[in-house]
């Protein structure tokens, strides 16, 4: 299992994702750019993909959701493409044992401290 990026996460975190999240996708790579929320759920849930985003209205609609949505909810800042990355790159590990653990809808990625 893998991820789509949401509009409000860079086509090119997609490339910097790639050689450590194989399969990555972009909302732009489904023609979904200016969908809303609820197309966007249900390509990923489609495709089998687990949403990543910085955008809290997929955080409630996540966890409001009775569909098998799973999110990578992105709460650094206002930080770099690069940061971005580097932050899920370095939880890498983390982030594949919650994948499969089928646990929790939402993975927080939050800055540490």
């Amino acid at each position: 299992m893998t991820f789509l990026l949401d509009e409000n996460l860079s086509f090119r975190l997609k490339r910097l994702l790639a050689p450590t999240f194989p399969g990555i996708r972009h909302v732009s790579d489904l023609k979904l750019l200016s969908a809303d929320d609820a197309e966007v759920m249900d390509a990923a849930r489609r495709e089998g993909l687990v949403l990543l985003s910085k955008d809290d209205d997929f955080l409630e609609r996540v966890q409001a959701s009775r569909h098998p949505v799973r999110l990578v909810w992105v709460r650094l800042g206002n930080v770099t493409t690069i940061e971005i990355a580097d932050a899920l790159i370095d939880r890498q590990q983390a982030l594949r044992a919650w994948l499969a653990s089928g646990a929790d809808k939402v993975f927080e990625v939050a800055p540490k401290s």
